[in-house]
């Protein structure tokens, strides 16, 4: 998504030269530009950019919600953390005091848990 939010910039500010240097055969960089292309491409970018975000929105609310549906406390805040918070092993090892490879095998021991409740939907 950020990918296609710095593709359509670039495509904006190409729409934002001035008039003259895009309809001249051979103005600007290239040749030459239609401004109305240069637009439309930007606003096709755009709307891709908006059905990914929204796509990754609904993805991450039913994750959300399958996690909560984990009865046990421990595993469901190791799963937020990773899944919704974006931490590392490294860095819930820390806050824990624990090591990583106790992290990733409470981990381990969550994602099972989460997907046996999955199972029984």
């Amino acid at each position: 998504m950020e990918r296609l939010a710095e593709e359509a910039a670039r495509w904006n500010s190409m729409a934002e030269l001035s008039a003259p240097e895009l309809r001249q055969p051979g103005g600007g960089r290239g040749g030459h530009r239609d401004l109305g292309a240069i637009k439309s491409s930007a606003l096709a970018i755009e709307e891709e950019r908006d059905h990914l975000a929204a796509e990754a929105m609904e993805a991450r609310r039913q994750l959300q919600a399958s996690i909560t549906r984990v009865n046990d406390s421990t595993c469901r805040e190791l799963l937020e953390q990773v899944y919704i918070m974006g931490s590392t092993t490294r860095q819930i090892a820390d806050s824990l005091g624990i090591s990583e490879k106790t992290v990733r095998r409470r981990l381990h021991k969550a994602a099972r848990m989460l997907m046996d409740r999955e199972a029984d939907l």
